[in-house]
């Protein structure tokens, strides 16, 4: 799953609200993607659709505030045609919101952390609610390490899991500047 973010015009008010979780419950975008081409194939009376193609699935989420589609999509693409690549574009309206989805996705991805504590740093993120020591200090490594690989994709330095997993070419330089800024901001 390749993620691109793309960042909206849309000013913050200025007590910087913004949502951090989204409305609807955690959908598998591409078996929804699979049902709608079979559902469009039995309306049509029997035109054939192929389902299982290995084309790319290209997903638009508009201000999901979370990245629990995506999560859902990730984890369950290896059930519903596993060589299909699925691309995510993620419009947030505030670099915020980017911000944060690409911390979750980094806790998410580590490995280097045992399951229960990724678990834990997740939850805590996600939930917004006060965290432990543990968790500023790994959330202050991550954000200087997503820094530089927004700041290495504007060198085009495609090195790296989270290089391969991210895709700023959608972004200003204004834009990444103020998404790193808001990862730099993670230290104490």
């Amino acid at each position: 799953i390749t993620t691109v973010f793309a960042m909206g015009s849309v000013q913050m008010d200025p007590h910087h609200v913004h949502s951090f979780w989204g409305l609807s419950h955690a959908l598998d975008l591409k078996y929804l993607s699979s049902a709608a081409r079979t559902l469009q194939a039995a309306l049509t009376e029997g035109a054939s659709i192929k389902t299982n193609d290995a084309t790319v699935l290209n997903i638009l989420q508009v201000a999901p505030s979370d990245p629990r589609h995506s999560i859902t999509t990730l984890a369950k693409s290896w059930r519903r045609q596993p060589n299909r690549e699925v691309r995510t574009l993620v419009w947030e309206p505030s670099v915020e919101g980017l911000a944060r989805h690409m911390l979750l996705f980094s806790i998410m991805m580590d490995t280097k952390l045992t399951m229960r504590d990724r678990m834990q740093i997740f939850v805590e993120v996600y939930g917004n609610i006060k965290i432990r020591e543990k968790t500023a200090e790994y959330i202050e490594e991550q954000g200087k390490i997503l820094a530089s690989v927004v700041l290495d994709s504007n060198m085009g330095e495609a090195d790296g899991p989270f290089n391969k997993l991210f895709d700023f070419s959608n972004l200003k330089f204004k834009e990444k500047d103020e998404l790193v800024d808001v990862l730099r901001s993670y230290t104490r």
